[in-house]
């Protein structure tokens, strides 16, 4: 029994080159097999299923009747989170991930600031008399229905005496108090398009998605940046897409152009558009764009690619 291996191998070398091409082609297919269903196990534990469950129903029922399960109980689940909105899409990559996410997995970009630290309060600090010192005498008793003299009160006999330097002329008048700087409706819209764009469709109010399409004309920046970050994430159809190609090439500010590339490699990812690669290939050839925006734009165009 220990030679066993070695007389296996001699057998195996005396094999006619036919079964020998026969054994290499069972092996393979063995070989894949396994490969498949450790597959189908690892995406079934992205999605939060158990691993080792699914790569032996894998062995036994085939890596495609495991895969299908998989569909069958996550898929359901997945539709029910976005409907939900505990499933939103990325600004910046389109990937799915929770609503209170600060941080994309997927990118790596912030979407929220993380929340302020707390910092524990100082413990109160316990005064004590120096030695020496006798405890203060507590006060003696008020008897009812007289009154207790007040120990500021000044005595009729005695009138007090006011110094001359603490008469109200010689107080200076307080200075007024500057008025509140007035909010700007600029900023209060743009913090509006944030909110809502991280907010699931469902619950922007009755033609607010119009609204938004108008917005990228607005003649501040600022608003035209939320504006188009707003219609990466919630855009309804191609032709709203479309305008985004009209934005990355056209807009006269840099932060625009570059949050249009931004969106529209998240929009079209893997989808292989040629108008929208060749509209972003040009824009990262073109030597007198922002480096910055070009960047950008061969960066989405390779996601567009699927690359």
């Amino acid at each position: 029994m220990r030679f066993a291996w070695a007389a296996a191998l001699q057998q195996g070398l005396r094999m006619a080159p036919g079964e020998l091409t026969n054994y290499a082609i069972l092996l393979g297919l063995v070989v894949a097999y396994v490969v498949l269903a450790w597959l189908v196990g690892l995406a079934a534990d992205r999605r939060g299923r158990p691993q080792l469950t699914f790569l032996l129903l894998s062995l036994l029922v085939t890596p495609l009747i495991g895969y299908l399960i998989l569909q069958g109980l996550t898929g359901n689940r997945r539709a029910e989170d976005i409907r939900q909105g505990r499933l939103v899409r990325c600004p910046y990559c389109a990937e799915w991930i929770q609503a209170a996410a600060i941080k994309c997995r997927f990118c790596g970009e912030m979407i929220r600031p993380p929340p302020p630290a707390v910092t524990p309060a100082a413990p109160a600090q316990i005064v004590t008399a120096p030695p020496g010192v006798p405890p203060a005498r507590p006060a003696a008793p008020v008897r009812p229905g007289l009154a207790r003299p007040s120990p500021l009160a000044v005595s009729p006999a005695q009138p007090a005496e006011v110094a001359p330097t603490e008469t109200a002329a010689s107080v200076p008048p307080a200075p007024p108090e500057a008025p509140a700087p007035a909010r700007s409706p600029t900023l209060d819209l743009v913090e509006k398009l944030g909110r809502m764009r991280r907010s699931p469709a469902e619950q922007h109010p009755a033609g607010f998605y119009e609204r938004v399409m108008e917005w990228l004309r607005h003649p501040e920046w600022e608003v035209r940046e939320e504006a188009v970050r707003f219609l990466g994430r919630h855009c309804r159809q191609r032709s709203d897409a479309q305008v985004l190609l009209e934005v990355v090439a056209a807009d006269p500010s840099a932060a625009v152009r570059l949050a249009a590339a931004e969106c529209l490699g998240g929009i079209f990812r893997k989808t292989r558009d040629r108008e929208v690669s060749e509209a972003l290939a040009a824009i990262a050839q073109n030597t007198a764009e922002d480096p910055d925006v070009r960047a950008v734009a061969y960066a989405a165009m390779k996601r567009v690619s699927g690359y």
